[in-house]
């Protein structure tokens, strides 16, 4: 969900700070410094590492709300809607507090 322009640049200051990258690898644990992996060829620990980042992704878990008949309308908004940045859930807010009747 991150926009072509920002991945890139996030993935060249990667590049450019030395780190390794490993798609499709899922952590199995992490002890000290040793990372261990499964990989679609097998499992494998690496290290040691002075420090790891996981970037696992994200998604949104939207809790049953709602409203049915007379009361209060309950939406959701933001992340809880659909994963974003902040300028989204902001714009999000922003065009939810503009359907608001009074």
């Amino acid at each position: 969900g991150v926009s072509p322009i920002r991945l890139k640049l996030v993935l060249d200051r990667l590049v450019k700070a030395g780190a390794n990258m490993l798609a499709r690898a899922k952590v199995l644990s992490v002890d000290g410094p040793w990372v261990s992996l499964e990989m679609p060829s097998g499992r494998i620990t690496l290290g040691p590492f002075k420090g790891v980042v996981l970037a696992a992704g994200y998604k949104s878990e939207t809790p049953p709300i709602g409203s049915s008949g007379e009361g209060p309308r309950i939406g959701a908004i933001g992340d809880a809607a659909k994963p974003g940045t902040i300028t989204d859930a902001i714009r999000d807010a922003f065009d939810r507090a503009l359907d608001i009747s009074l």
